[in-house]
């Protein structure tokens, strides 16, 4: 079908007339390879082609035509089948994309266009298909999240990196802010020129307020621990280990990255007089004692100033009453225990004064005439 530019019309019923004879494989051609010229053929062969898989070509006998007829017959069966494979495939592949619980794009990965897209991914940016159609990813995303997504882009463009994924904000069509989750995975192969990336987008903006809600109640907590100088920890007998909040690390001088030191390490940081006893309460706690016997300890010098602690604890149990962790809390009481002491002196200071000093008489008496020294 070629040379002579005949009228569209005449080369559809040219080939409709052909296909109606049993031709089914056609060479379009044109003297100068002008495919706009060869066009309106193309497009009328196909038009043919459609659904004429089941075309079967009919030679009897057993010469070589005949076998060749038999190849194209089989070559025909296959074809078919692996056409409506792929149809069927087709259709499956297109009721997961559309059906999918997450947002799903092709997008251009030379423009940022978006090719195609999902029901989910426009509804979580607010915008109907055909308004997704006319935008780019840029346009969606926030500009402080922006350039970390281009320079990801450029990277996987590069073929630095074969996929990738990142947290960033989407401006939903009405203007606030959607946090997403956004994996990327190319569809050229290593080595080719980039054109389409699939972009999969889930919606994490409750994942994300439920975090920053967490973020500032532990804050809070820290705040609160901080002021009143109070550590909390947690114990857990069977699995040999716990939790300290982060004003436990503050008291012994440790850094919290490190994680609960080991034994020997934690009893580096008591004071030497009061290791006995603290080494006594870890080894109930090992054992998963039902009571403990907490007394203040203090710190060791050498960790900074020395710091007095008063511990308490409470011991959790299962129904058969099995210990399941043990919880307390430590108090920096420092001040008191200081203050007591400075006290304690001054009275005796006071006392020595007045026990020692010439030709003084001294009576206290409360407000009922009780003499309360003499």
């Amino acid at each position: 079908v070629g040379y002579t530019p005949y009228p569209e019309t005449v080369t559809k019923a040219f080939i409709r007339e052909a296909s109606a004879t049993g031709v089914d494989i056609y060479r379009i051609f044109d003297a100068l390879n002008n495919i706009e010229a060869m066009r309106p053929a193309i497009d009328a062969v196909r038009e043919v082609g459609r659904g004429r898989l089941d075309t079967r070509v009919s030679i009897d006998g057993r010469d070589e035509l005949a076998q060749i007829g038999s190849a194209i017959n089989d070559m025909a069966l296959k074809l078919q089948a692996q056409h409506t494979a792929l149809r069927d495939s087709e259709t499956r592949m297109r009721a997961v994309f559309e059906q999918a619980g997450v947002g799903v794009a092709r997008i251009d990965s030379r423009l940022g266009r978006f090719v195609d897209v999902n029901a989910k991914y426009c509804a979580i940016v607010g915008y109907s298909r055909d308004e997704m159609l006319a935008l780019d990813f840029m346009r969606i995303t926030y500009r402080d999240d922006l350039a970390a997504d281009l320079q990801q882009m450029e990277a996987l463009k590069r073929g630095d990196i074969r996929e990738f994924s990142m947290d960033k904000r989407l401006v939903h069509k009405d203007g606030h802010v959607v946090w997403a989750n956004v994996s990327v995975t190319p569809l050229w192969a290593p080595g080719d020129a980039p054109d389409y990336h699939i972009a999969v987008v889930q919606d994490i903006t409750s994942r994300h307020e439920a975090e920053q809600a967490l973020k500032l109640e532990r804050n809070r907590l820290q705040s609160a621990e901080r002021i009143a100088r109070l550590g909390s920890w947690e114990f857990y007998p069977a699995l040999g280990r716990g939790w300290w909040s982060e004003q436990m690390y503050e008291f012994f001088g440790l850094d919290p990255a490190a994680g609960i030191p080991p034994i020997d390490d934690y009893l580096a940081c008591v004071h030497p007089d009061d290791r006995p006893s603290v080494t006594q309460a870890m080894r109930q706690m090992a054992e998963a004692a039902p009571h403990l016997t907490p007394t203040i300890y203090r710190t060791a010098p050498e960790r900074g100033p020395v710091r007095y602690l008063q511990p308490s604890a409470e011991c959790v149990t299962d129904a058969a009453g099995r210990v399941i962790k043990y919880t307390g809390m430590l108090l920096d009481v420092s001040a008191s225990v200081e203050a007591e002491q400075a006290l304690r002196a001054s009275e005796e200071r006071l006392r020595a004064t007045l026990e020692y000093a010439p030709n003084v008489a001294v009576q206290w008496f409360d407000r009922d005439g009780r003499v309360l020294y003499w």
